[in-house]
């Protein structure tokens, strides 16, 4: 069972508001969908610091605490606690992009709730915080190979795994970002690097997680329409599966969940633009859908002026632990990152675990 997915059934679901008061109660994406969550709000003001460009969260195992990762709006990215039974942003912790800190796309909760991790992307680190309560100090950093982006913690035949998708294989060039193929495996006991899985073709890997008895990990591979099967008792990468070959429903993967309760795991797919790759389709779609914008494997151009208020919303999921969401809050950053077609909509797909 992994720990870091029990608790509540929330996921985080960061929107920007919209003008009119009708709208206040369906708040609308990046990308222009609707959402219509049950559950809490808790709003960051325009002008208070941290919390531009919120990306992956983490949900305590009891449900109380939520961590959110936020990165390329604004100089200064953020990891943010916020604390769920009263509503309010707890601790925020700055990292100044132009002094080369990074903090980027996902965070994650070890057993005990009073560790947790957000990955560093361009920094190549994993930040490790102490959570005390409302409290969130970071207490060191931990080397995850390049680019660290998707995190995932967990029980294997192994141990105690901290998995890291290197969605780069390198810092940017220029406009080029080098696409990573690996998976960096962490023993939390100690935050050493043990392994290094490579998953073939460079297609940006970015978001990962075990399925729920931990013999398994899945990485989705935001250029390829794919998520990469490993088996985490010799940690090598066993299959590709297909998430079909129709770029409007199953295009560039980014998020994924494990169902605690059932072998099926879920991805969301930003369905920006047609993809190298060429498969069959799905054969079925989940009972519940969610929004995402499209975003590229790079940080967002950060925007100058106001950033609009932010927001995050602790709302009903069909299972209960961790969904990382990779949704920004600059419609500048979102102008430049995300081109997605007229009529597209981002989707989610599953698959049985238990068949690959």
């Amino acid at each position: 069972m992994l720990n870091h997915r029990i608790g509540a059934a929330v996921a985080a679901c960061l929107f920007l508001p919209v003008a009119s008061a009708a709208a206040a109660d369906a708040p609308v994406t990046p990308a222009g969908f609707r959402v219509k969550p049950a559950g809490l709000e808790i709003g960051v003001s325009k002008v208070g610091s941290g919390f531009q460009g919120p990306l992956g969260s983490a949900v305590s195992s009891d449900g109380r605490r939520l961590l959110s990762a936020s990165s390329g709006a604004a100089r200064y990215e953020s990891a943010d606690l916020f604390n769920l039974d009263d509503g309010y942003r707890a601790s925020s912790v700055p990292y100044d992009a132009q002094a080369g800190q990074s903090a980027f796309y996902d965070a994650v909760f070890a057993p005990g709730d009073k560790t947790a991790y957000v990955s560093g992307g361009g920094q190549g680190v994993l930040h490790q915080f102490a959570v005390d309560g409302d409290g969130l100090r970071e207490v060191g950093t931990v080397a995850a190979g390049p680019w660290p982006a998707g995190l995932a913690y967990g029980t294997t035949p192994r141990g105690s795994r901290l998995y890291v998708a290197n969605n780069l294989s390198s810092n940017p060039v220029g406009p080029i970002n080098p696409p990573g193929h690996t998976v960096t495996v962490l023993d939390p006991r100690t935050n050493e690097i043990v392994n290094t899985i490579d998953l073939g073709t460079p297609l940006q890997p970015l978001g990962v997680t075990f399925d729920r008895t931990g013999a398994k990990a899945y990485v989705t591979q935001w250029m390829g329409r794919a998520v990469a099967a490993i088996d985490t008792a010799t940690e090598t990468k066993v299959a590709d599966i297909s998430l079909g070959d129709d770029a409007l429903r199953a295009d560039h993967p980014s998020a994924i969940a494990a169902n605690p309760r059932r072998d099926e795991v879920y991805t969301a797919n930003a369905a920006r633009t047609p993809s190298r790759s060429s498969t069959r389709p799905p054969t079925a779609s989940p009972p519940r859908s969610a929004s995402a914008s499209s975003r590229a494997g790079r940080r967002a151009p950060r925007p100058t002026g106001s950033p609009p208020r932010r927001t995050a919303r602790a709302c009903t999921s069909p299972w209960p632990g961790r969904t990382p969401s990779p949704w920004s809050t600059s419609r500048r950053a979102r102008s430049s990152a995300s081109s997605r077609r007229p009529g597209t909509r981002p989707t989610w797909t599953w698959h049985r675990t238990a068949s690959a």
